[in-house]
């Protein structure tokens, strides 16, 4: 088994057949060398139904599921379950409600031995819009202002996630905080500059700035990359986006996001194929 695509799950049956299906039309891997491992959160919707529907489908074309559903402690429990699971050399993350951009067809040459991490690149999407985002080169990363490739687009080495879990420390940077711990460890990156994933500008992390840049600055400090000062400065600016954002009534941060996203969006392509297709190459 070459690959094992974990995708965790919680109440959220829809997003996970679109997720399975997207697996299921969009990448291509040889005879029997990908899985795809179901961490459910012990779901009381129609999550299971779903996923044994789809299970006997997939295995027709020789795509192996297993499901694992019970209680966990959050998302990184979930994943770092997962990892327990996966039976591939090699990991991807494809949540419920993540997608392929576009049909992968996976070249032997990312699962090399001396990698610990292959990552590319990943497509934006808001309401309909696209916009293609090239990851740093492994040359170029640092961390310092964010994530710098997308987690949907990274190929993890499994023996690597065993022995380096995702920590529940977080809400939102559990991923920031595992990939800048292993940049400091030396791991091996890779760049492969391919659109692997779409990601959604609507979730937690991205209407929840504050939360965001306060977890990122205490994971920069913690793993000495920026000095007690920045990390003061960091931290100060992100209470008090938190602030706002508590004090602020949702409606109206509502309305707010939508109006800058929608004027940033005004010139994103009208589908992902057609972002593809005209960014490809490009660095945005």
């Amino acid at each position: 088994m070459l690959l094992t695509i974990i995708t965790v799950c919680y109440n959220d049956c829809a997003n996970l057949v679109k997720t399975l299906k997207s697996i299921e039309q969009n990448f291509e891997l040889s005879d029997g060398q990908i899985e795809i491992v179901i961490i459910d959160g012990n779901s009381t919707d129609q999550t299971e139904k779903y996923a044994f529907d789809f299970k006997d489908n997939l295995l027709r074309q020789d795509l192996k599921v297993h499901f694992f559903s019970e209680p966990d402690k959050g998302i990184y429990d979930a994943m770092n379950k997962g990892i327990q699971k996966a039976n591939g050399s090699w990991c991807l993350y494809l949540n419920a409600g993540d997608i392929f951009c576009d049909k992968i067809v996976a070249d032997d040459k990312w699962f090399n031995d001396q990698y610990d991490i292959v990552y590319g690149d990943v497509v934006y999407s808001y309401n309909g819009r696209y916009k293609y985002v090239r990851s740093r080169s492994e040359e170029e990363l640092s961390f310092l202002n964010g994530m710098e490739f997308c987690h949907q687009s990274c190929f993890i080495k499994t023996d690597y996630l065993k022995r380096s879990q995702y920590s529940l420390t977080y809400r939102i940077a559990g991923d920031f905080n595992y990939f800048v711990e292993a940049y400091c460890k030396g791991a091996n990156f890779h760049y492969i500059g391919v659109p692997i994933s779409v990601f959604e500008m609507t979730g937690i992390s991205s209407t929840n700035a504050g939360i965001v840049n306060d977890e990122n600055s205490e994971v920069l400090y913690r793993h000495g990359l920026i000095k007690r000062s920045k990390y003061i400065v960091c931290k100060t600016k992100a209470k008090i986006q938190i602030l706002i954002r508590r004090i602020v009534p949702n409606k109206i941060i509502s309305i707010r996001h939508d109006s800058i996203m929608d004027k940033a969006t005004t010139n994103w392509a009208t589908s992902i194929r057609e972002c593809i297709k005209k960014n490809r190459g490009r660095c945005n």
